[in-house]
């Protein structure tokens, strides 16, 4: 009898580990923010996940990943142990919503980083979540940070011939589509600088999508930024990932703080046409808007681009007279002048 009391205090014991077990992997999120259509979850190293509240789409990421961290001299610091996560309200020009403030810290060999992460969420946005990130050196030896990462996220589909296609917002001399499939091998870095000498800038916004679904990434910036938003597929034709980058060759000192643009993720069904449509929104409201355009601007134009680079002011200047002629009120000198 009391071998068999103690074997009924083993298998309890057991099972209650097993429960605890699971439950623990069914719910790592030390912090869960969710708008109406997307939901965020960061787990005890600050690490995320990103899933839609779209009904009949699917859980963009499957487990935590780093999605916000920095490329340092120290290496690459992703691991940020949770401290602390305060919520507020917040009333601003893209309306009314919440704010939580995330604090972590990654203690290294010879310093430590204080992370800052604020995400905020607004009612107007109900597939949005927009984050920034204050990184602070809490230790006694410089950091030289060469770049930043904000909402790094790799995405898994459902197999299908092409499961993938994508908004690349980067300008190229090539002139590659702004949307194309998503093959093995695929990358293009959507560099929101200049990509050749008389190429370059773009929409700061890059998306990736499949019939389960999509996520769009980008900054919400009032001034254009030399990041990159690079979309990625390396040899798994069901895996991509996205996100924005900044390289900022940085030396961070000691009791000194860099931060991150204001970035984003954003949840959808279809393609990114409603992505696209709640950045420009979302811009309108930040101050950025379009002046009433001139009547004049939609007449006719002729293009000096028919003489490509190699011309001559005299080839110019004598064609004119033939352009007043047709009617063209605006004659355009292209590139090469």
């Amino acid at each position: 009898m009391y071998n068999l009391n103690r074997i009924v205090i083993y298998i309890t014991i057991i099972l209650l580990v097993i429960v605890f077990l699971t439950a623990c992997e069914q719910d790592e999120s030390v912090v869960k923010i969710s708008n109406r259509y997307i939901i965020v979850e960061y787990d005890s190293t600050l690490h995320s996940k990103i899933s839609s509240n779209y009904p009949g789409t699917q859980n963009y990421t499957t487990s935590y990943q780093p999605s916000e961290y920095l490329l340092t001299d120290f290496g690459k610091i992703d691991k940020f142990q949770f401290i602390s996560a305060i919520d507020s309200n917040i009333n601003e020009e893209a309306g009314s919503g919440t704010e939580t403030t995330i604090t972590g810290i990654a203690q290294l060999n010879k310093t430590s980083i204080e992370k800052k992460l604020i995400v905020k969420i607004y009612t107007d946005f109900p597939d949005m979540v927009f984050t920034q990130v204050i990184y602070t050196n809490s230790g006694e030896t410089a950091v030289k940070v060469n770049k930043w990462i904000n909402n790094h996220y790799t995405l898994s589909a459902n197999t299908d011939k092409i499961p993938f296609w994508s908004f690349q917002g980067g300008s190229y001399e090539e002139r590659p589509d702004w949307v194309l499939p998503v093959i093995p091998g695929f990358f293009q870095e959507n560099y929101m600088g200049m990509n050749a000498t008389d190429y370059g800038g773009g929409i700061p916004v890059s998306d990736v999508w499949c019939k389960d679904g999509g996520l769009a990434v980008g900054h919400v910036e009032n001034s254009p930024r030399l990041v990159s938003l690079p979309v990625d597929m390396k040899t798994d034709t069901t895996v991509v990932s996205i996100g924005i980058e900044f390289n900022s060759d940085y030396v961070l000192m000691p009791g000194k703080s860099l931060t991150t643009l204001h970035t984003f993720g954003a949840a959808h069904k279809g393609d990114y046409w409603h992505s696209l449509e709640q950045f420009g929104k979302f811009m309108r409201r930040q101050g950025i808007t379009f002046p009433n355009e001139n009547k004049s601007a939609y007449e006719p134009v002729w293009c000096a681009w028919g003489y490509e680079r190699n011309f001559s002011v005299e080839e110019i200047v004598s064609t004119l007279p033939k352009v007043k002629e047709l009617g063209f009120k605006w004659a355009v000198l292209d590139d090469g002048w």
